[in-house]
Protein backbone atom coordinates (compact mmCIF):
# COMPACT_ATOMS: atom_id res chain seq x y z
CA UNK A 1 0.00 0.00 0.00
CA UNK A 2 2.81 2.41 0.91
CA UNK A 3 4.61 1.60 -2.36
CA UNK A 4 1.45 2.30 -4.39
CA UNK A 5 0.86 5.60 -2.57
CA UNK A 6 4.49 6.62 -3.12
CA UNK A 7 4.22 5.75 -6.81
CA UNK A 8 1.03 7.80 -7.15
CA UNK A 9 2.66 10.72 -5.35
CA UNK A 10 5.70 10.59 -7.63
CA UNK A 11 3.48 10.68 -10.71
CA UNK A 12 1.37 13.47 -9.21
CA UNK A 13 4.47 15.61 -8.57
CA UNK A 14 5.74 14.93 -12.10
CA UNK A 15 2.40 16.01 -13.58
CA UNK A 16 2.30 19.16 -11.45
CA UNK A 17 5.72 20.17 -12.75
CA UNK A 18 4.41 19.97 -16.32
CA UNK A 19 1.29 22.06 -15.71
CA UNK A 20 2.98 25.24 -16.90
CA UNK A 21 3.55 23.66 -20.30
CA UNK A 22 -0.12 22.65 -20.70
CA UNK A 23 -2.02 24.32 -23.52
CA UNK A 24 -5.69 23.89 -24.30
CA UNK A 25 -6.58 22.75 -27.81
CA UNK A 26 -9.88 22.44 -29.62
CA UNK A 27 -11.52 19.03 -29.21
CA UNK A 28 -14.63 18.06 -31.17
CA UNK A 29 -16.50 14.85 -30.43
CA UNK A 30 -19.50 13.50 -32.37
CA UNK A 31 -21.60 10.42 -31.73
CA UNK A 32 -23.57 8.29 -34.14
CA UNK A 33 -26.80 9.64 -32.58
CA UNK A 34 -25.89 13.21 -33.54
CA UNK A 35 -24.69 14.41 -30.16
CA UNK A 36 -21.68 16.71 -30.40
CA UNK A 37 -19.19 18.50 -28.17
CA UNK A 38 -16.69 21.25 -28.93
CA UNK A 39 -14.51 22.39 -26.05
CA UNK A 40 -10.95 23.54 -25.31
CA UNK A 41 -9.31 20.58 -23.55
CA UNK A 42 -5.91 19.29 -22.53
CA UNK A 43 -6.59 15.62 -23.29
CA UNK A 44 -9.04 12.77 -23.17
CA UNK A 45 -9.18 9.17 -21.94
CA UNK A 46 -10.96 6.19 -23.45
CA UNK A 47 -11.43 3.32 -21.02
CA UNK A 48 -11.14 -0.17 -22.43
CA UNK A 49 -10.86 -2.25 -19.29
CA UNK A 50 -11.81 -2.32 -15.62
CA UNK A 51 -8.46 -1.16 -14.24
CA UNK A 52 -6.27 1.86 -14.68
CA UNK A 53 -2.93 1.85 -12.83
CA UNK A 54 -2.81 5.39 -11.42
CA UNK A 55 -6.09 7.24 -11.86
CA UNK A 56 -7.83 5.29 -9.12
CA UNK A 57 -11.23 3.64 -9.21
CA UNK A 58 -13.39 6.67 -10.00
CA UNK A 59 -13.25 6.48 -13.79
CA UNK A 60 -13.89 2.74 -13.57
CA UNK A 61 -16.98 3.38 -11.46
CA UNK A 62 -18.29 5.84 -14.07
CA UNK A 63 -17.94 3.25 -16.86
CA UNK A 64 -20.21 0.24 -17.30
CA UNK A 65 -18.12 -2.41 -18.99
CA UNK A 66 -20.92 -4.70 -20.13
CA UNK A 67 -23.19 -2.24 -21.93
CA UNK A 68 -21.28 -2.27 -25.27
CA UNK A 69 -20.71 1.48 -25.28
CA UNK A 70 -17.47 3.45 -25.38
CA UNK A 71 -16.77 5.90 -22.55
CA UNK A 72 -14.87 9.04 -23.54
CA UNK A 73 -13.65 11.30 -20.73
CA UNK A 74 -12.65 14.78 -21.90
CA UNK A 75 -10.45 16.83 -19.56
CA UNK A 76 -11.19 20.52 -20.18
CA UNK A 77 -9.92 22.59 -17.23
CA UNK A 78 -10.05 26.37 -17.43
CA UNK A 79 -7.03 26.88 -15.20
CA UNK A 80 -4.01 25.19 -13.68
CA UNK A 81 -5.82 25.19 -10.35
CA UNK A 82 -8.61 23.05 -11.85
CA UNK A 83 -6.01 20.61 -13.19
CA UNK A 84 -4.50 20.20 -9.72
CA UNK A 85 -7.94 19.74 -8.17
CA UNK A 86 -8.93 17.15 -10.79
CA UNK A 87 -5.72 15.17 -10.29
CA UNK A 88 -6.19 15.11 -6.52
CA UNK A 89 -9.78 13.87 -6.88
CA UNK A 90 -8.80 11.19 -9.39
CA UNK A 91 -5.65 9.89 -7.74
CA UNK A 92 -6.21 10.31 -3.99
CA UNK A 93 -9.71 11.36 -2.87
CA UNK A 94 -11.84 9.16 -5.17
CA UNK A 95 -14.86 11.47 -4.85
CA UNK A 96 -16.03 11.53 -8.48
CA UNK A 97 -19.46 10.25 -9.47
CA UNK A 98 -22.01 10.95 -12.20
CA UNK A 99 -23.91 13.13 -9.73
CA UNK A 100 -20.73 14.94 -8.68
CA UNK A 101 -18.74 15.18 -11.90
CA UNK A 102 -16.06 17.92 -11.73
CA UNK A 103 -16.62 20.97 -13.92
CA UNK A 104 -13.38 20.20 -15.78
CA UNK A 105 -14.34 16.60 -16.68
CA UNK A 106 -16.87 15.65 -19.35
CA UNK A 107 -18.26 12.19 -20.16
CA UNK A 108 -19.66 10.91 -23.45
CA UNK A 109 -20.87 7.31 -23.59
CA UNK A 110 -21.94 6.00 -26.98
CA UNK A 111 -21.53 2.99 -29.26
CA UNK A 112 -19.68 5.15 -31.78
CA UNK A 113 -17.68 8.34 -31.16
CA UNK A 114 -15.50 10.34 -33.55
CA UNK A 115 -12.95 12.69 -31.97
CA UNK A 116 -11.38 15.46 -34.06
CA UNK A 117 -8.39 17.38 -32.76
CA UNK A 118 -7.55 20.49 -34.77
CA UNK A 119 -3.81 20.46 -34.18
CA UNK A 120 -3.41 16.69 -33.89
CA UNK A 121 -2.61 14.75 -30.76
CA UNK A 122 -0.21 12.10 -29.56
CA UNK A 123 -1.96 9.04 -28.16
CA UNK A 124 -1.11 5.64 -26.80
CA UNK A 125 -3.10 2.59 -27.93
CA UNK A 126 -2.22 -0.74 -26.31
CA UNK A 127 1.20 0.64 -25.41
CA UNK A 128 1.96 1.94 -28.93
CA UNK A 129 2.62 5.67 -29.44
CA UNK A 130 1.02 7.30 -32.50
CA UNK A 131 -0.31 10.66 -33.72
CA UNK A 132 -3.64 11.53 -35.35
CA UNK A 133 -6.04 14.41 -36.00
CA UNK A 134 -9.17 12.27 -36.10
CA UNK A 135 -9.94 9.17 -34.06
CA UNK A 136 -12.93 6.88 -34.58
CA UNK A 137 -14.02 4.89 -31.53
CA UNK A 138 -16.53 2.10 -31.92
CA UNK A 139 -17.54 -0.69 -29.59
CA UNK A 140 -19.06 -3.91 -30.88
CA UNK A 141 -20.80 -6.61 -28.92
CA UNK A 142 -19.84 -10.25 -29.30
CA UNK A 143 -21.67 -13.18 -27.78
CA UNK A 144 -21.08 -16.83 -27.05
CA UNK A 145 -23.92 -19.28 -27.66
CA UNK A 146 -24.05 -22.20 -25.23
CA UNK A 147 -26.44 -25.12 -25.72
CA UNK A 148 -27.59 -26.19 -22.24
CA UNK A 149 -30.37 -28.61 -23.05
CA UNK A 150 -34.10 -28.68 -22.39
CA UNK A 151 -33.79 -28.33 -18.62
CA UNK A 152 -32.76 -24.68 -18.97
CA UNK A 153 -34.98 -22.08 -20.61
CA UNK A 154 -33.64 -20.11 -23.57
CA UNK A 155 -32.96 -16.38 -23.33
CA UNK A 156 -33.23 -13.65 -25.88
CA UNK A 157 -29.74 -12.51 -24.86
CA UNK A 158 -28.38 -9.31 -23.40
CA UNK A 159 -29.69 -6.06 -24.81
CA UNK A 160 -27.19 -3.25 -24.46
CA UNK A 161 -28.33 0.36 -23.97
CA UNK A 162 -28.66 2.25 -27.24
CA UNK A 163 -29.06 5.83 -25.97
CA UNK A 164 -26.06 8.14 -25.64
CA UNK A 165 -25.11 9.31 -22.16
CA UNK A 166 -23.81 12.90 -22.16
CA UNK A 167 -22.36 14.84 -19.19
CA UNK A 168 -20.81 17.95 -20.74
CA UNK A 169 -22.93 20.91 -19.57
CA UNK A 170 -20.22 22.35 -17.29
CA UNK A 171 -17.39 22.17 -19.83
CA UNK A 172 -16.16 25.41 -21.46
CA UNK A 173 -18.05 26.17 -24.68
CA UNK A 174 -19.08 29.05 -26.93
CA UNK A 175 -16.69 31.98 -26.64
CA UNK A 176 -14.44 30.03 -24.27
CA UNK A 177 -13.32 27.75 -27.12
CA UNK A 178 -11.53 30.53 -29.00
CA UNK A 179 -10.47 32.28 -25.79
CA UNK A 180 -8.67 29.25 -24.30
CA UNK A 181 -7.59 27.22 -27.36
CA UNK A 182 -3.90 27.38 -28.23
CA UNK A 183 -2.97 29.27 -25.07
CA UNK A 184 -1.25 28.24 -21.81
CA UNK A 185 -3.66 27.61 -18.97
CA UNK A 186 -3.97 30.55 -16.52
CA UNK A 187 -3.51 29.73 -12.86
CA UNK A 188 -7.05 30.94 -12.02
CA UNK A 189 -10.22 30.55 -14.08
CA UNK A 190 -10.88 33.25 -16.64
CA UNK A 191 -14.48 34.27 -16.94
CA UNK A 192 -16.30 33.73 -20.21
CA UNK A 193 -18.12 36.54 -22.01
CA UNK A 194 -21.48 35.16 -20.87
CA UNK A 195 -20.36 34.95 -17.24
CA UNK A 196 -18.97 38.47 -17.34
CA UNK A 197 -22.10 39.90 -18.97
CA UNK A 198 -24.44 38.32 -16.41
CA UNK A 199 -22.31 39.43 -13.45
CA UNK A 200 -21.78 42.95 -14.83
CA UNK A 201 -25.52 43.47 -15.35
CA UNK A 202 -26.25 42.26 -11.80
CA UNK A 203 -23.61 44.54 -10.28
CA UNK A 204 -24.81 47.45 -12.40
CA UNK A 205 -28.27 47.04 -10.85
CA UNK A 206 -26.69 46.90 -7.35
CA UNK A 207 -24.96 50.23 -7.99
CA UNK A 208 -28.21 52.12 -8.60
CA UNK A 209 -29.72 54.16 -5.77
CA UNK A 210 -33.23 52.76 -5.50
CA UNK A 211 -36.11 53.33 -3.09
CA UNK A 212 -35.64 49.80 -1.79
CA UNK A 213 -31.97 50.54 -1.06
CA UNK A 214 -32.81 53.68 0.91
CA UNK A 215 -35.60 51.95 2.84
CA UNK A 216 -33.36 49.03 3.85
CA UNK A 217 -30.56 51.45 4.73
CA UNK A 218 -32.77 53.45 7.09
CA UNK A 219 -34.26 50.33 8.69
CA UNK A 220 -30.87 48.66 9.18
CA UNK A 221 -29.41 51.88 10.64
CA UNK A 222 -32.18 52.26 13.23
CA UNK A 223 -31.94 48.56 14.08
CA UNK A 224 -28.17 48.85 14.57
CA UNK A 225 -28.56 52.02 16.66
CA UNK A 226 -31.06 50.41 19.04
CA UNK A 227 -28.79 47.38 19.27
CA UNK A 228 -25.80 49.60 20.10
CA UNK A 229 -27.71 51.47 22.80
CA UNK A 230 -29.15 48.28 24.31
CA UNK A 231 -25.73 46.56 24.02
CA UNK A 232 -27.35 43.66 22.16
CA UNK A 233 -25.17 41.66 19.76
CA UNK A 234 -28.07 39.68 18.19
CA UNK A 235 -29.87 42.90 17.23
CA UNK A 236 -26.69 44.32 15.68
CA UNK A 237 -26.16 41.09 13.71
CA UNK A 238 -29.70 41.44 12.36
CA UNK A 239 -28.84 44.96 11.19
CA UNK A 240 -25.70 43.65 9.46
CA UNK A 241 -27.75 41.13 7.47
CA UNK A 242 -30.39 43.72 6.57
CA UNK A 243 -27.91 46.40 5.46
CA UNK A 244 -27.63 46.76 1.64
CA UNK A 245 -24.17 48.40 1.57
CA UNK A 246 -22.31 45.30 0.41
CA UNK A 247 -23.93 45.50 -3.03
CA UNK A 248 -22.62 48.92 -4.12
CA UNK A 249 -19.20 48.20 -2.61
CA UNK A 250 -18.82 45.05 -4.74
CA UNK A 251 -20.08 47.05 -7.73
CA UNK A 252 -17.42 49.67 -6.97
CA UNK A 253 -14.84 46.88 -6.91
CA UNK A 254 -15.86 45.72 -10.37
CA UNK A 255 -15.75 49.32 -11.59
CA UNK A 256 -12.20 49.67 -10.26
CA UNK A 257 -11.16 46.35 -11.79
CA UNK A 258 -12.61 47.24 -15.21
CA UNK A 259 -11.78 50.94 -15.11
CA UNK A 260 -15.50 51.56 -15.75
CA UNK A 261 -16.06 55.22 -14.83
CA UNK A 262 -19.86 55.07 -15.01
CA UNK A 263 -20.05 52.06 -12.67
CA UNK A 264 -17.62 53.72 -10.23
CA UNK A 265 -19.64 56.94 -10.27
CA UNK A 266 -22.97 55.19 -9.69
CA UNK A 267 -21.52 53.00 -6.92
CA UNK A 268 -19.99 55.99 -5.11
CA UNK A 269 -23.26 57.89 -5.43
CA UNK A 270 -25.21 55.01 -3.89
CA UNK A 271 -22.61 54.56 -1.15
CA UNK A 272 -22.68 58.27 -0.33
CA UNK A 273 -26.48 58.13 -0.08
CA UNK A 274 -26.35 55.13 2.25
CA UNK A 275 -23.62 56.67 4.41
CA UNK A 276 -25.51 59.95 4.65
CA UNK A 277 -28.74 58.20 5.69
CA UNK A 278 -26.97 56.15 8.37
CA UNK A 279 -25.19 59.21 9.78
CA UNK A 280 -28.46 61.17 9.82
CA UNK A 281 -30.23 58.34 11.66
CA UNK A 282 -27.35 58.22 14.18
CA UNK A 283 -27.52 61.95 14.84
CA UNK A 284 -31.31 61.85 15.28
CA UNK A 285 -31.16 58.94 17.73
CA UNK A 286 -28.18 60.38 19.67
CA UNK A 287 -29.89 63.75 20.14
CA UNK A 288 -33.30 62.23 20.83
CA UNK A 289 -32.25 59.64 23.44
CA UNK A 290 -31.02 61.25 26.69
CA UNK A 291 -28.24 58.68 27.18
CA UNK A 292 -24.55 59.44 26.79
CA UNK A 293 -23.19 56.15 28.08
CA UNK A 294 -20.67 54.38 25.86
CA UNK A 295 -21.80 50.75 25.77
CA UNK A 296 -19.47 47.81 25.16
CA UNK A 297 -20.78 47.39 21.61
CA UNK A 298 -20.01 51.04 20.87
CA UNK A 299 -16.56 50.89 22.49
CA UNK A 300 -15.71 47.75 20.50
CA UNK A 301 -15.82 49.84 17.31
CA UNK A 302 -13.47 52.61 18.41
CA UNK A 303 -10.09 50.85 18.29
CA UNK A 304 -9.57 49.16 14.89
CA UNK A 305 -6.23 47.58 14.05
CA UNK A 306 -4.63 45.40 11.39
CA UNK A 307 -6.81 42.44 12.40
CA UNK A 308 -9.90 44.40 11.31
CA UNK A 309 -8.20 45.12 7.99
CA UNK A 310 -7.53 41.40 7.57
CA UNK A 311 -11.22 40.66 8.20
CA UNK A 312 -12.24 43.26 5.60
CA UNK A 313 -9.80 41.91 3.01
CA UNK A 314 -10.96 38.29 3.41
CA UNK A 315 -14.61 39.41 3.41
CA UNK A 316 -14.07 41.33 0.17
CA UNK A 317 -12.52 38.27 -1.46
CA UNK A 318 -15.41 36.10 -0.26
CA UNK A 319 -18.01 38.64 -1.42
CA UNK A 320 -16.50 38.93 -4.90
CA UNK A 321 -16.16 35.16 -5.27
CA UNK A 322 -19.73 34.55 -4.07
CA UNK A 323 -21.06 37.07 -6.60
CA UNK A 324 -19.38 35.17 -9.43
CA UNK A 325 -21.09 31.91 -8.44
CA UNK A 326 -24.87 31.95 -8.46
CA UNK A 327 -25.04 28.93 -6.17
CA UNK A 328 -23.03 30.77 -3.49
CA UNK A 329 -25.18 33.90 -3.18
CA UNK A 330 -26.62 32.61 0.10
CA UNK A 331 -23.16 33.02 1.62
CA UNK A 332 -23.32 36.81 1.21
CA UNK A 333 -25.21 37.14 4.50
CA UNK A 334 -22.26 35.57 6.30
CA UNK A 335 -19.90 37.99 4.58
CA UNK A 336 -22.04 40.93 5.70
CA UNK A 337 -21.96 39.68 9.31
CA UNK A 338 -18.20 39.21 9.22
CA UNK A 339 -17.32 42.68 8.02
CA UNK A 340 -20.01 44.76 9.84
CA UNK A 341 -20.40 47.93 7.78
CA UNK A 342 -23.43 49.62 9.33
CA UNK A 343 -22.61 49.45 13.10
CA UNK A 344 -19.39 51.55 12.92
CA UNK A 345 -21.17 54.00 10.63
CA UNK A 346 -23.95 54.36 13.21
CA UNK A 347 -21.37 54.89 15.96
CA UNK A 348 -19.96 57.77 13.88
CA UNK A 349 -23.49 59.23 13.79
CA UNK A 350 -23.76 58.83 17.56
CA UNK A 351 -20.41 60.60 17.97
CA UNK A 352 -21.63 63.46 15.79
CA UNK A 353 -24.78 63.73 17.91
CA UNK A 354 -22.69 63.77 21.09
CA UNK A 355 -20.00 65.98 19.49
CA UNK A 356 -17.44 63.46 20.78
CA UNK A 357 -14.23 63.66 18.71
CA UNK A 358 -12.77 60.37 19.99
CA UNK A 359 -15.90 58.41 19.07
CA UNK A 360 -16.11 60.03 15.62
CA UNK A 361 -12.47 59.37 14.71
CA UNK A 362 -12.33 55.79 16.06
CA UNK A 363 -15.52 54.59 14.36
CA UNK A 364 -14.70 56.47 11.14
CA UNK A 365 -11.36 54.68 10.93
CA UNK A 366 -13.07 51.29 11.33
CA UNK A 367 -15.66 52.04 8.63
CA UNK A 368 -12.99 53.36 6.25
CA UNK A 369 -10.91 50.25 6.92
CA UNK A 370 -13.83 47.97 6.06
CA UNK A 371 -14.79 49.97 2.97
CA UNK A 372 -11.31 50.21 1.50
CA UNK A 373 -10.34 46.65 2.47
CA UNK A 374 -13.43 45.15 0.81
CA UNK A 375 -13.15 47.28 -2.33
CA UNK A 376 -9.46 46.57 -2.95
CA UNK A 377 -9.54 42.84 -2.19
CA UNK A 378 -12.74 42.33 -4.22
CA UNK A 379 -11.13 44.13 -7.18
CA UNK A 380 -8.08 41.89 -6.96
CA UNK A 381 -10.35 38.84 -6.76
CA UNK A 382 -12.23 39.87 -9.91
CA UNK A 383 -8.86 40.38 -11.56
CA UNK A 384 -7.64 36.91 -10.52
CA UNK A 385 -10.87 35.26 -11.69
CA UNK A 386 -10.48 36.77 -15.14
CA UNK A 387 -13.33 39.29 -15.01
CA UNK A 388 -10.96 42.14 -15.84
CA UNK A 389 -7.62 42.47 -17.66
CA UNK A 390 -4.81 44.06 -15.71
CA UNK A 391 -4.40 46.90 -18.23
CA UNK A 392 -7.90 48.16 -17.35
CA UNK A 393 -7.49 47.65 -13.60
CA UNK A 394 -4.06 49.24 -13.28
CA UNK A 395 -5.05 52.89 -12.69
CA UNK A 396 -7.93 52.15 -10.30
CA UNK A 397 -5.96 49.60 -8.31
CA UNK A 398 -3.01 51.95 -7.89
CA UNK A 399 -5.23 54.54 -6.23
CA UNK A 400 -7.05 51.89 -4.18
CA UNK A 401 -3.89 50.19 -2.93
CA UNK A 402 -2.38 53.59 -2.09
CA UNK A 403 -5.47 54.44 -0.01
CA UNK A 404 -5.27 51.02 1.64
CA UNK A 405 -1.62 51.64 2.53
CA UNK A 406 -2.55 55.03 3.98
CA UNK A 407 -5.31 53.50 6.13
CA UNK A 408 -2.90 50.80 7.29
CA UNK A 409 -0.60 53.29 9.01
CA UNK A 410 -2.85 54.12 12.02
CA UNK A 411 -4.00 50.48 12.06
CA UNK A 412 -0.39 49.34 12.42
CA UNK A 413 0.20 51.60 15.42
CA UNK A 414 -3.09 50.44 16.97
CA UNK A 415 -2.07 46.80 16.46
CA UNK A 416 1.32 47.55 17.99
CA UNK A 417 -0.51 48.83 21.09
CA UNK A 418 -2.54 45.60 21.21
CA UNK A 419 0.69 43.58 21.21
CA UNK A 420 2.15 45.83 23.90
CA UNK A 421 -0.93 45.45 26.11
CA UNK A 422 -0.82 41.67 25.73
CA UNK A 423 2.88 41.67 26.63
CA UNK A 424 2.19 43.71 29.78
CA UNK A 425 -0.70 41.43 30.76
CA UNK A 426 1.56 38.37 30.35
CA UNK A 427 4.16 39.93 32.69
CA UNK A 428 1.52 40.87 35.28
CA UNK A 429 0.06 37.34 35.17
CA UNK A 430 3.28 35.64 36.26
CA UNK A 431 2.94 33.74 39.57
CA UNK A 432 5.53 35.80 41.47
CA UNK A 433 3.55 38.95 40.60
CA UNK A 434 0.06 37.65 41.34
CA UNK A 435 1.22 36.29 44.74
CA UNK A 436 3.50 39.18 45.62
CA UNK A 437 1.44 40.06 48.71
CA UNK A 438 1.09 37.51 51.50
CA UNK A 439 -2.35 35.86 51.70
CA UNK A 440 -3.56 37.90 48.71
CA UNK A 441 -4.06 37.32 44.98
CA UNK A 442 -3.43 40.11 42.46
CA UNK A 443 -5.48 39.78 39.26
CA UNK A 444 -4.65 42.11 36.32
CA UNK A 445 -7.84 43.33 34.67
CA UNK A 446 -6.86 45.81 31.95
CA UNK A 447 -4.04 47.97 30.63
CA UNK A 448 -4.63 51.42 29.11
CA UNK A 449 -1.82 52.94 27.07
CA UNK A 450 -1.70 56.67 26.40
CA UNK A 451 0.21 59.56 27.85
CA UNK A 452 0.32 57.45 31.00
CA UNK A 453 0.25 53.67 31.44
CA UNK A 454 -2.77 52.83 33.61
CA UNK A 455 -3.07 49.31 35.03
CA UNK A 456 -6.32 48.11 36.54
CA UNK A 457 -6.01 45.26 39.04
CA UNK A 458 -8.16 43.41 41.52
CA UNK A 459 -6.76 42.25 44.89
CA UNK A 460 -8.51 39.44 46.75
CA UNK A 461 -7.38 39.13 50.38
CA UNK A 462 -8.44 37.97 53.85
CA UNK A 463 -6.76 40.94 55.52
CA UNK A 464 -7.01 44.65 54.97
CA UNK A 465 -4.71 45.99 52.23
CA UNK A 466 -2.80 49.08 53.31
CA UNK A 467 -1.44 51.97 51.30
CA UNK A 468 2.05 50.59 51.91
CA UNK A 469 1.02 47.31 50.28
CA UNK A 470 -0.35 49.15 47.24
CA UNK A 471 2.86 51.13 46.92
CA UNK A 472 4.85 47.88 46.99
CA UNK A 473 2.67 46.52 44.18
CA UNK A 474 3.15 49.68 42.12
CA UNK A 475 6.93 49.59 42.62
CA UNK A 476 6.94 45.94 41.51
CA UNK A 477 5.09 46.87 38.33
CA UNK A 478 7.52 49.71 37.61
CA UNK A 479 10.46 47.36 38.13
CA UNK A 480 9.05 44.65 35.86
CA UNK A 481 7.83 46.95 33.09
CA UNK A 482 10.62 49.50 33.18
CA UNK A 483 8.23 52.47 32.98
CA UNK A 484 6.17 54.65 35.34
CA UNK A 485 2.65 53.36 35.85
CA UNK A 486 -0.58 54.34 37.57
CA UNK A 487 -2.34 51.51 39.38
CA UNK A 488 -6.12 51.52 39.83
CA UNK A 489 -7.15 48.92 42.38
CA UNK A 490 -10.40 47.27 43.37
CA UNK A 491 -10.32 45.10 46.50
CA UNK A 492 -12.33 42.08 47.54
CA UNK A 493 -12.26 41.03 51.21
CA UNK A 494 -12.61 37.27 51.60
CA UNK A 495 -13.51 35.82 55.02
Amino acid sequence: MFRTLFSKWSIFVALIRKIRALESFKISANTAKGQNLTTPGVGFIVLTGPNHPYLGTDLKNLHIFDDARTSLFVMAPRSSLEVITLLIKLMFLHTISLENLPASLGLIRSQSITVDVERGIDLVVDGALMSAKSIALESSQTSLRIRCGQRYPTSEGFSSPSKDAIRIKRLPSGGSVSMLSGKPLPFFNHATEDEFRDLFLALKDSAITSNDFMALMILSAFLALFGLYSDSSPVIIGAMILAPLMGPIISLSMGLARGHILLIRESLKTLATGIGLALLCGIVVATGIPLRTLTQEMAARLSPNLLDLGIAVVSGMAGAYANTREELTKSLAGVAIAVALVPPLCVVGIGLGWMDREVILGASLLFTTNLVGIAVSASLTFLALGFAPFRLAKAGLVWSVSLLALVSIPLYFAFDKVLERNHIMDILSEPDVTHHLRDAIITPLAVHLGHETVIQIQITSRDLITGHDLENVRNLFIERLGRPVIVETSMIMRR
